[in-house]
C-alpha cells in the first residue's frame, strides 16, 4: 500500500530565551493511504506538534518529512501554503465557523481562497457533496447559530473535505462534544477513510485524549517523552 505521509528522525526543539525544550526526539511514522490512526498521550506530549508537521504548518523541524510526495523541507512558504489549502484537510476542537455565513458558505471558504476559484455553481455543488458526506446535505442554507455542537463539527469536517484531500488531520475533534455525538463523529471518520460514500478514500490522523477511540482505528500510537513508544494494532469497528 502506498503511503501519503512519511516522517523519519523528526526532532522539534522550541526555544524560549535560553531555555530549550525538545518536544519530539527522533520520530518515525508512515501513514498509509486510507489509514485511520490515533495519536494519544498527555497534554504537552507532542501530539499537536506532530500533526502540525504532517500538515505543513510547522517548518522548524529536523529530519525528513514527506507528505503527498513532497519533501516538506524543500518547499517554499507559498508551496507549503498551497499544499495545506488545496490538498490537506484540517479539523480542530474549536469549529472556527463564521456565524454570518450559511452552512454551505462556511464549507465553500477553502474554495474561495484557491488561486483559481472553480465558479459559483461548482462551489455550491462541492459544498453540497461534502455536506452529504457528513449527513447535512439538507442544511445548506441554515446559519451556524442554529446548529448543535455536533452539527457544527460536522460542518467543520465537510469544510475539510471540500477540496477532496487524501490526508485529513484532526486535533481533539471530539473534545467539545458529548459521548454520543463524539461517537457519531468517529463514524464519519471511518466512512471518510474507506470512501464508503463513493468519494476517494482519505487517510485520517487524529490526536486525542479520548480512550474510546482505540477500538475504532487501525493503529493507536502513543506519544511519550518526545517519542512514539506504542503501536497497538487495532481493528476498526
Amino acid at each position: 500500500m502506498t503511503h501519503v505521509a512519511r516522517l523519519a528522525g523528526i526532532r522539534r526543539v522550541f526555544a524560549d530565551g535560553t531555555r530549550r525544550r525538545e518536544v519530539l526526539r527522533g520520530v518515525d511514522l508512515e501513514v498509509e493511504a486510507g489509514a485511520l490512526l490515533a495519536l494519544v498521550g498527555p497534554s504537552g506530549c507532542g501530539k499537536t506538534t506532530l500533526l502540525s508537521i504532517l500538515g505543513a504548518l510547522d517548518a522548524g523541524f529536523e529530519g525528513e518529512a514527506e507528505v503527498l510526495g513532497r519533501k516538506l523541507a524543500s518547499l517554499s512558504d507559498d508551496a507549503r501554503a498551497a499544499l495545506r489549502s488545496q490538498e490537506l484537510g484540517f479539523v480542530f476542537q474549536s469549529f472556527h465557523l463564521l456565524d454570518h455565513l450559511s452552512v454551505a458558505e462556511n464549507v465553500e471558504v477553502p474554495l474561495w481562497l484557491a488561486p483559481t476559484r472553480p465558479g459559483r455553481d461548482e462551489e455550491r455543488r462541492r459544498a453540497q457533496e461534502a455536506l452529504q458526506r457528513v449527513g447535512l446535505g439538507d442544511r445548506l442554507d441554515e446559519r451556524v447559530p442554529s446548529l448543535s455542537g455536533g452539527e457544527r463539527q460536522r460542518v467543520a469536517i465537510a469544510r475539510a473535505l471540500v477540496n477532496r484531500p487524501k490526508l485529513l488531520l484532526a486535533d481533539e475533534p471530539t473534545g467539545n462534544l458529548d459521548a454520543v455525538t463524539g461517537s457519531a463523529i468517529y463514524d464519519i471518520f471511518e466512512r471518510i477513510r474507506r470512501g464508503d460514500d463513493g468519494a476517494p478514500a482519505c487517510a485520517v490522523v487524529i490526536a486525542t485524549h479520548d480512550p474510546r477511540l482505540s477500538t475504532r482505528v487501525d493503529r493507536v500510537l502513543r506519544v511519550q517523552d518526545g517519542l512514539l513508544i506504542g503501536d497497538a494494532e487495532e481493528s476498526a469497528a
